[in-house]
């Protein structure tokens, strides 16, 4: 035949595949009794289940088949919830996902994945219902994930039974290896396949027998791995360039019937906990009830069979006194002999049982409850965190010990699941150019992407994050009173407060990032000495405009100051001082300062006639006046020479250049502070 090459592959792909499935027969037979008692729907792992079949007839008990549906649909409601984007395209940067180009791109290729997967004709909620079903009950699930077979337009999800899947793992322990049985009928493979790729053993069957089922193999493997089948030198796989390879065999006339390539492997193979030493798993939910179910199974038909002799108890008769068999219909009757010597109620009696129901009602509890803990129902619920009995702490471990409870369920379907269906989802629609890479900015284009999903894990995560905030608030608040009394007495504290406080916000599980380091802890003491430096002066030239104030309503009431307005009229002579020009400030006369310097004095204050009348003047009439002024008069003049001394500082604090010095001991604590102007300190001693 022309198609030898392909025939001898055909062969080879064929005996692998039976090898594979030859190989897992045992665990079939583990798997038919696990769908047995947890899924009778699923139990076709020896043999096939036919229309109308009542799988569950020999079954007493639905307990275990309702614990494997609950914690099967819970998959989907807490990891792929309808109503809400679940998942999100990350870079695992914070940095590059808050960049605003790099975050409307993530944005834009979460919405598109989820838009294609939510289309109605993509079977996908069907199929991921489907495959959560073997992935609780049987710890693994196959699901195919494909181009639409007929205009590409959209994505197709499909679920199979994993008694029809098997394969191989590759250097990194993931499936890049399967085949997958199925039948088909020859007119269904008339119409996939077209007739000239058919064997001619399939094109008659079409014409006489159209319902006739045949069985073939799809095989998806790596194209490197697939060119290693078949004759050598054939030049087989040569037009294939695609990273995988996807061909189906017709398994009755062993030759290949179609063959394409892949930009993926498009298979999803989810598994919850591995057998060591083979590529498949097994599911703990099952493994752990497994006993449990059978027991439930006997315990059921033993409180049926006990409550039924409770109800219509077991009847003893004498057998010469009772003739025939005993009616104990409702209105039945029952003959006996007349030469019977006894009472007629004793030829039949109801023989006594004394049961009690009440221990086997609390065992059927007691086991119900195993049951459901083995399917981890009691760990799916978040603890409620507002009893009024319950510390804050006591909250925060109660989330620690729920987070760690989800992990068993949700880690492992993250990453075997999700993720990897997200991947397989976005290299499709990659192929289908429904992405669009022209709003990708430059920034990611050597990134590669990944997945981050919305789980009850990081919303109990979350929960923490907050309980975490809450404790280093309180150790914050703790630690700012002790800060207070350590600077009071500093001498009687044994420890370094700065680094105790900071290992109690790390013991409390504050996160890094909260926490500043040394530099900065030290740039915030700098920018708030220099805070506290201006405040300083602000305040020295409001105490001073004070001070002035006062000085000039008590120098006006003395008569040693003369209002304003009134100065050049009441001197009125050559010897005035000339008007100060329409539009300038007030005029000023320069007046000597004690320790050098001058300041400057608004002409309407006479402060020659003011220091003359205090005794700074010259003429023997001084001592006069000096010995006639009042204590009023004293405090006046006291009052002038702080004012003076106040405002040369304040001349100096506001005009000239300052510097800020801060002290540290040698741990590094601030002791103090002061600030110089032209060489002189004007505040010192400021506490850290």
């Amino acid at each position: 035949m022309a198609r030898s090459y392909k025939d001898a592959r055909a062969k080879e792909l064929l005996d692998l595949g039976n090898h594979l499935f030859d190989k897992r027969k045992p665990k079939d037979s583990l798997d038919q009794e696990i769908a047995w008692n947890f899924c009778p729907d699923l139990a076709e792992f020896q043999s096939p289940l036919e229309l109308g079949e009542d799988w569950a007839a020999d079954r007493m008990d639905g307990y275990p088949e309702q614990v494997s549906r609950e914690l099967s649909n819970q998959l989907g409601a807490n990891l792929r919830p309808n109503g809400k984007q679940w998942f999100k395209s990350s870079t695992g940067d914070d940095e590059q996902d808050a960049d605003e180009a790099n975050a409307k791109f993530l944005e834009y290729l979460g919405r598109t994945i989820r838009r294609e997967i939510y289309k109605p004709q993509t079977g996908f909620v069907g199929a991921t219902k489907e495959l959560d079903r073997f992935y609780v009950n049987f710890g693994q699930g196959v699901m195919s994930i494909e181009e639409s077979p007929t205009d590409r337009d959209h994505l197709y999800f499909r679920n199979h039974h994993i008694k029809d899947c098997v394969w191989l793992d590759n250097q990194l322990g993931q499936v890049d290896h399967l085949h997958r049985r199925a039948k088909m009928s020859a007119r269904a493979m008339k119409r996939m396949f077209g007739e000239k790729r058919l064997h001619e053993t399939i094109v008659k069957a079409a014409k006489k027998e159209p319902n006739r089922e045949f069985e073939i193999r799809y095989i998806t493997m790596p194209t490197e791995e697939y060119n290693t089948f078949g004759e050598e030198g054939s030049g087989k796989g040569a037009s294939i360039k695609l990273p995988f390879v996807c061909c189906v065999v017709d398994v009755e006339n062993c030759c290949i019937i179609k063959e394409g390539g892949l930009p993926t492997f498009n298979y999803v193979v989810p598994r919850w906990q591995r057998l060591a030493g083979t590529q498949y798993a097994f599911s703990p939910a099952t493994m752990a009830a497994l006993a449990d179910g059978r027991m439930a199974q006997m315990l059921s038909q033993i409180l049926l069979e006990s409550g039924e002799k409770a109800i219509d108890p077991p009847m003893i008769g004498k057998q010469e006194a009772v003739i025939g068999q005993p009616n104990i219909a409702a209105g039945g009757l029952s003959w006996v002999d007349m030469d019977h010597d006894a009472k007629l109620t004793d030829a039949l009696d109801v023989i006594k049982l004394d049961a009690d129901m009440r221990v086997a009602f609390q065992m059927r509890a007691d086991l119900r409850e195993l049951l459901s803990k083995a399917f981890f129902i009691d760990k799916l619920t978040l603890p409620e965190a507002s009893m009024k009995e319950m510390t804050a702490f006591e909250v925060s471990r109660r989330l620690e010990e729920h987070v760690r409870n989800l992990l068993p369920i949700f880690e492992p379907i993250q990453v075997e699941y999700n993720a990897r269906m997200l991947d397989i989802v976005f290299a499709l629609l990659v192929n289908m150019k429904k992405i669009d890479f022209g709003r990708m900015p430059d920034g990611l284009s050597d990134v590669d992407t990944m997945w981050e999903f919305e789980t009850p894990i990081q919303t109990a995560e979350s929960r923490l994050l907050v309980e975490q905030f809450l404790d280093t608030c309180n150790v914050l608040t703790v630690g700012a009173q002790t800060e207070a009394a350590v600077g009071q007495a500093s001498g009687t504290i044994p420890i370094h407060f700065d680094k105790g406080l900071r290992d109690a916000v790390r013991g409390v599980g504050g996160p890094a990032a909260w926490r500043k380091t040394q530099e900065e802890r030290d740039a915030d003491a700098e920018a708030s000495e220099q805070a506290m430096a201006t405040q300083e002066t602000m305040a020295m030239v409001g105490t001073g405009a004070g001070v002035a104030e006062q000085v000039g309503k008590a120098g006006q009431s003395l008569g040693l100051i003369t209002p304003p307005g009134k100065a050049a009229a009441a001197q009125g002579g050559a010897g005035a001082p000339a008007q100060a020009p329409q539009g300038a400030g007030p005029a000023t006369t320069p007046m000597p300062l004690p320790g050098g310097g001058q300041a400057n004095i608004p002409a309407g204050i006479d402060m020659g006639g003011a220091l003359a009348a205090l005794g700074g003047g010259a003429g023997g009439g001084s001592e006069d006046m000096v010995a006639s002024l009042s204590a009023e008069v004293q405090e006046l003049r006291m009052m002038l020479r702080r004012m003076a001394m106040q405002m040369s500082n304040i001349e100096d604090a506001v005009t000239r250049p300052k510097k800020v010095r801060i002290d540290k001991d040698k741990n590094g604590k601030i002791t103090g502070a002061s600030i110089s102007s032209g060489g002189r300190d004007i505040i010192e001693g400021i506490a850290a």
